[in-house]
This record gives structure tokens, C-alpha cells and sequence, in this order.
């Protein structure tokens, strides 16, 4: 398990970017799924999470309803990695390849998932 971040500037129209783990390391990084950004509508971004090599995961044995899609906006290019205090979070049922968040248009979004990807058997 590990924490990292990855900021994508938003230019105001649809973007479609990789979900990458494994902090980004280039030697075990995969791509698990995209995040699509909508264009704006009355100041209002969509993100679409589409998982391929992962699902939506938290601990299901934590009594606490568990947020697994986070996102923070932002006005300017982020400085740090997020304290993971997000502003806008949403619940997506565990074991669920997609989903998806309404969040207001702006600059650069962090997005936090938690997933979990597939090990293969040794």
C-alpha cells in the first residue's frame, strides 16, 4: 500500500488521462483503468473513473461508510501532495469497474482512488 500523487491540468475541454500504481515507479507501474474529464457544463466537471486491471475496493470491514473516489480541484498547480482531506468524495460500490463524480470546473484535479489490482499467484 502506498501514497503518491499525480495532478492533471484541465484546459476546459473532455481529457482523458491513465490511472497509473504503483507511485509512478516506471519499473512496476501499470495502468489499471482512464479518468475521463467532461467539458464544463454551468461550471461543473464530470469525472468518469473506468477501471481494467482493477476494482473499486475499501475495507469492508470498517463499520465507517468508506469514500473510494476523492478528488481536489484546484486554482493553481498544486505545490504537495494532497493531506487527503479532498473536498469532494463519493462512494462507489466495491467491486464496481467504473464510476464516476460531479465536481466544479477548475484548473488542475488531484484524484484519489482506492482500488485493488490483481496478484498474480506465486
Amino acid at each position: 500500500m502506498g501514497n503518491w500523487a499525480m495532478y492533471i491540468p484541465y484546459d476546459g475541454v473532455e481529457k482523458i488521462v491513465n490511472l497509473i500504481t504503483d507511485g509512478g515507479d516506471s519499473t512496476t507501474a501499470k495502468t489499471v483503468g482512464t479518468a475521463t474529464f467532461s467539458a464544463p457544463v454551468d461550471g461543473k466537471v464530470t469525472i468518469t473513473i473506468t477501471l481494467t486491471r482493477a476494482i473499486f475496493y475499501y475495507d469492508v470491514n470498517d463499520p465507517l461508510y468508506d469514500d473510494n473516489l476523492k478528488v481536489q480541484d484546484y486554482a493553481g498547480a498544486p505545490k504537495k501532495t494532497p493531506p487527503g482531506l479532498f473536498a469532494w468524495k463519493t462512494r462507489i460500490e466495491p467491486g464496481a469497474t467504473s464510476g464516476s463524480i460531479v465536481v466544479p470546473a477548475n484548473n488542475y484535479y488531484g484524484v484519489h482512488l482506492d482500488v485493488a489490482v490483481p496478484v498474480p499467484d506465486v
